[in-house]
């Protein structure tokens, strides 16, 4: 049974007149006649009876009169229930980054969404591998990379600073043994911390407004290195002298103010990677999720100085 012939018997049968049915459904009588007899013909059997004053449903009429009001009524609340999901607060939010980002943003970002939206489930998934968004795994995440998939709505927020940094105390001790740094290629030559998750971020390319672009490779097999695929380990390794660390601005900006690490090559750039806040195409996008995006946006936007 097509569901337009039952909401047309449905309507006809409720309102007790075909002019009314048509009218709430938008279509001309001889159409909504046409579904009824249509739908007699499937069920073999005549659903209502017509007189020039009434229409009334038959015996068969009235059990499938019975059934249509459970199928409109369920249809009703089905439709409000996406309503609900998509326009109102409710439900459930699944939002996917790097786990050193996330940890940032779970201080400056998403208590201000918990507070907003209480009834929203917010569901966090901090890890260094990208989750599905494509496949539904995901609501929406923040991607470190250039290469995005076609299907998903990508928003661009600019380029993550990276910097050099080490403990005073480790630079006092440098500069004894190698001399001040003031080039690149001097790291070669020094203890750094070595990134075990992605190892082309062992490849630090510098950039220098009047110097040609340098690239060095940290990951050499050095007596007493030190690798790990933690950012906060490597944050710990740097303020307790372990080495040069290339950290992400926003993990090391406080320890910088605070003295605690030292920016080293400050009038070099490093290269670094964009950040994108991405999630599925939607033909209406759902409040709760329209909202923490724009939380992401703001928090860019107050926070310029983590970006190139």
């Amino acid at each position: 049974m097509k569901l337009s012939y039952l909401e047309s018997f449905y309507l006809v049968t409720k309102l007790g007149s075909i002019t009314k049915a048509a009218d709430q459904l938008n279509v001309s009588k001889s159409v909504v006649s046409r579904y009824i007899k249509q739908l007699e013909s499937q069920c073999a059997a005549q659903l209502l009876l017509r007189t020039t004053r009434s229409i009334t449903p038959t015996e068969a009429g009235q059990a499938l009169y019975i059934k249509c009001q459970a199928i409109f009524s369920l249809t009703q609340e089905a439709e409000q229930d996406i309503r609900d999901i998509t326009q109102q607060n409710h439900g459930r939010l699944r939002f996917s980054c790097t786990v050193s980002l996330g940890e940032v943003l779970a201080e400056q970002v998403l208590p201000v969404f918990c507070q907003s939206m209480p009834e929203v489930k917010l569901k966090l998934n901090l890890s260094n591998d990208k989750a599905d968004i494509v496949n539904g795994e995901q609501d929406i995440a923040l991607r470190a990379d250039d290469s995005l998939d076609d299907n998903l709505v990508a928003k661009y927020l600019g380029r993550l600073k990276d910097v050099i940094v080490a403990s005073p105390v480790l630079v006092t001790s440098l500069v004894r043994s190698h001399g001040e740094l003031t080039q690149p290629n001097q790291l070669a030559e020094m203890p750094c911390l070595i990134n075990s998750h992605q190892q082309h971020f062992n490849q630090w390319q510098f950039s220098h407004s009047e110097k040609p672009e340098v690239s060095v490779d940290v990951s050499g097999d050095r007596a007493g290195a030190i690798a790990s695929n933690s950012y906060f380990a490597m944050r710990q390794l740097a303020l307790n002298h372990m080495g040069i660390a290339r950290m992400p601005y926003y993990l090391v900006a406080d320890d910088i103010k605070a003295g605690a690490l030292v920016l080293l090559l400050a009038d070099y750039s490093i290269s670094t990677h964009s950040l994108y806040i991405v999630h599925a195409r939607h033909n209406r996008l759902p409040n709760k999720l329209r909202v923490f995006k724009q939380l992401l946006v703001d928090w860019r936007a107050a926070h310029p100085e983590l970006f190139e």
